[in-house]
């Protein structure tokens, strides 16, 4: 179904009546998402998405929230670019969200570590 974009205004196709098979089931479930109050197209999901997954890595390391991070991410095993993990200078780098579902510190000092 041809939506458009609440933020952007451009057009794209959503599946929303078909959860299982939408374009947006690549993201963490960290934002709701209302069909009636309209869609986000690709691009600006992205954009919300990673700004909301950073401000929960910042609640969590500052204790104004309590990780529950894996609860809702069970059954993800799948790992996304751009969300879980990023590619730089050839090395694999996982993101806060990565380490917010494995739900602990490993104590290896990562860069994106929100304990």
């Amino acid at each position: 179904m041809q939506q458009e974009c609440v933020t952007c205004k451009q057009n794209f196709t959503c599946s929303i009546e078909s959860p299982t098979t939408c374009w947006c089931t690549k993201y963490p479930p960290i934002l709701t998402v209302d069909a009636a109050n309209g869609c986000l197209c690709p691009n600006c999901m992205d954009i919300k998405i990673k700004a909301a997954i950073q401000q929960y890595a910042i609640e969590v390391k500052e204790g104004k929230r309590i990780n529950e991070a894996p609860s809702y991410a069970k059954g993800r095993q799948k790992m996304e670019e751009g969300i879980d993990y990023s590619i730089e200078n050839g090395l694999l780098v996982m993101s806060s969200w990565h380490h917010l579902k494995r739900g602990k510190c490993c104590g290896s000092g990562c860069r994106h570590c929100p304990y």
